[in-house]
């Protein structure tokens, strides 16, 4: 198994966490329809996009070093809908 990747399974709801460059794995990982949402990160661009019933969500940057902007997102599993938040 990839060591950027990990599934985590809340009450029924599928989560995808994939962190690194591997364009091909997260757009494969998102077009499965497998998983509720997929949380990705390394580009440091936050976005929240929906593609059928899966929400990809990239969170940005907690610690802000590159953009000087830092960032977080919450998904609620209930209302499957996430939003970012600028701290």
């Amino acid at each position: 198994m990839n060591d950027r990747f990990s599934k985590v399974e809340v009450e029924g709801y599928r989560i995808a966490l994939l962190h690194g460059e591997e364009t091909e794995l997260l757009n494969t990982i998102i077009d499965s329809g497998y998983f509720n949402a997929v949380i990705h990160g390394h580009s440091h661009n936050k976005s929240i996009e929906k593609k059928e019933k899966t929400l990809a969500i990239n969170p940005g940057e907690l610690c802000g070093y590159l953009t000087g902007k830092s960032s977080l997102a919450l998904l609620d599993t209930i209302k499957h809908e996430a939003k970012l938040i600028e701290l």
